[in-house]
């Protein structure tokens, strides 16, 4: 990806950062409750919601990238390009 490429997907990103963010704070202001992942580390409902809300934005403007996530323990797998 050039440079350009890189600058317009993060121009695009910005409104899915904001619903994502605009997302957390509902779910804090509700009252954050965490769970426990199978690796034993924290997620919370707010951290689910918003990596669904990054990860389908990512998949409808640059569908190539592949995307690993905190959230998603399978994408730790991915292996380099």
């Amino acid at each position: 990806m050039s440079n350009e490429t890189y600058m317009t997907l993060a121009k695009r990103l910005v409104q899915p950062v904001r619903d994502a963010g605009k997302e957390i704070m509902q779910i804090h202001a509700a009252g954050v409750v965490a769970d426990t992942k199978a690796d034993g580390s924290p997620v919370t409902m707010a951290d689910e919601a918003a990596e669904a809300i990054l990860l389908h934005a990512l998949r409808e403007m640059a569908p190539d990238i592949a995307v690993i996530s905190e959230e998603n323990a399978e994408s730790h797998r991915l292996a380099p390009p």
